[in-house]
């Protein structure tokens, strides 16, 4: 049995523990913060009936006359909101004279129910909450069951269900761990991970890290700035170990638990829940000086998150190249709407030219236009300016695809996006795209000109600035140009 007398010298963790169970119990419930007085009430059931109140007393020695005085106050208090039931809980079993001054007390409020939940109550809710259990009781919890775990461990596995009886219970005391978070693990590969998901059962958890970074170190930075986000809109983000300095378990903006160290080598993923909706098309637009659509990209919104700032909703185009997330924060009385926009760009490596060439157009109309508009329904729903332009290998991939296309669309023959080109391959695609459209291309560079006459002779001529290819057209049925 739990040591309740040991326990009630920590009133914060018992009441917390007490409020973490009521919430499983009763998921409806919410609970009070009485750090600026909680008005006779720690935990709160609305019921179609009316509302049930519960009060938690960590009184574990007999109830004097200011502890009356406090339970009356608290009960009159409670009173106001004309609940149906009113429950005291404490640690604490009455005795004959505490039982009539308590029968008196439905003597005196006739029209709620009063209950007085103590020890035996506490032991039956409790052993069935082993998380809770350890919660409350510290080192004290189980050490014979783990001393003889112990043993267990040191044990050979001769069979696979060795492993597996050994993983049940290794799962089962994981949860045992805090009441604050479910805790999953694997490993792989040499590699460990773990997870730590806040309990719905406690009610509002948040899981945050604690960052410590130079201030010019740009990747630490960079990771201080991706959490921010996150924690302020929701969303994801990963985090190198080196720059984590705990992990902070917070309940009701209360620190309950920190969790250090991590090592360089160690990767914190951090994310927040999110819902999948319904997809919502909308487009991207780059917009020219007067206000006219340069490009434009068909897009599809599919999840929503939240955080402490506001709303976000995230989408991408088809093809999961360009990736679009609004922020919309909170509404504020006397403060105008306000939000954000943020475009990401994934690789164009091993994409059909053909089926991402809205990007790559998108993307050249972004080098020369920064206004970026986000449109749903034919009406703008975000705009903003780009903060930064667009990398000079980002602009040569999309030129690169804007080519392969047209290429395709001359020869009939699919390229797919390679990784990277040379300029000088870069130029050799030009050049042929220009051939095949034109009948002539240029291409630069210090080496001899030899064009092709229409009679089908050729002509070489010395140079160090080109070479210029031109179609025969006595004798060009077969498309290819002639040097």
């Amino acid at each position: 049995m739990i040591q309740w007398k040991s326990v009630a010298e920590d009133p914060a963790r018992f009441e917390r523990a007490v409020k973490i169970l009521l919430r499983r119990l009763y998921p409806n419930a919410q609970g009070m913060d009485g750090s600026g007085g909680d008005g006779g009430v720690d935990a709160w059931l609305q019921t179609d009936l009316g509302p049930v109140i519960f009060e938690v007393k960590s009184f574990s020695t007999r109830l004097t006359s200011p502890r009356r005085r406090q339970i009356e106050k608290s009960l009159a208090t409670a009173a106001k909101h004309q609940p149906i039931a009113w429950h005291l809980i404490l640690p604490l079993e009455h005795t004959p004279p505490e039982k009539a001054w308590f029968d008196g007390l439905r003597t005196q409020y006739p029209t709620i129910l009063l209950t007085w939940r103590g020890i035996d109550w506490l032991d039956e809710q409790f052993a069935q909450h082993d998380d809770l259990r350890r919660y409350v009781e510290g080192s004290d919890y189980g050490l014979l069951a783990r001393s003889q775990e112990m043993h267990l461990e040191q044990a050979a596995l001769a069979r696979v269900a060795d492993l597996d009886a050994r993983l049940v219970t290794l799962h089962s005391r994981a949860q045992e761990i805090s009441p604050f978070s479910r805790i999953g693990f694997a490993a792989h590969g040499g590699r460990r991970r773990i997870t730590m998901t806040p309990n719905p059962g406690t009610g509002q958890v948040s899981i945050i890290p604690r960052l410590q970074v130079d201030p010019g170190d740009p990747d630490g930075l960079r990771a201080r700035h991706d959490l921010e986000q996150v924690l302020a809109y929701g969303g994801k983000t990963v985090i190198e170990g080196r720059f984590v300095e705990a992990l902070h378990v917070f309940d009701a903006d209360r620190l309950v638990e920190k969790l250090e160290p991590f090592g360089d080598g160690d990767h914190v993923h951090v994310m927040t829940p999110h819902q999948d909706t319904a997809r919502v098309p909308c487009c991207l637009l780059v917009l020219t000086p007067d206000g006219q659509t340069a490009a434009a990209l068909e897009l599809s919104l599919t999840s929503r998150t939240a955080g402490r700032a506001g709303t976000s909703v995230q989408g991408a185009d088809l093809h999961g190249v360009v990736q679009v997330r609004l922020h919309l924060d909170h509404p504020r009385e006397g403060v105008p709407m306000s939000g954000g926009m943020e475009v990401n760009l994934s690789g164009l490596a091993g994409h059909w030219p053909s089926a991402i060439r809205p990007v790559a157009e998108l993307l050249v109309a972004a080098e020369a236009n920064e206004v970026i508009e986000v449109q749903m329904g034919d009406k703008p729903v975000a705009r903003g300016h780009a903060r930064e332009p667009l990398s000079a290998s980002v602009l040569e991939a999309a030129r690169l695809v804007i080519v392969l296309d047209d290429l395709r669309k001359l020869t009939g023959v699919h390229f797919p996006t390679p990784a990277a080109v040379v300029p000088a391959e870069m130029a050799m695609l030009s050049a042929l795209r220009d051939l095949h459209a034109g009948g002539k291309a240029v291409l630069t560079r210090a080496t001899i000109c030899a064009q092709v006459t229409e009679q089908g002779r050729v002509q070489p001529v010395r140079t160090n600035a080109s070479i210029v290819w031109c179609r025969n057209h006595t004798s060009g049925s077969s498309g290819r140009p002639e040097r």
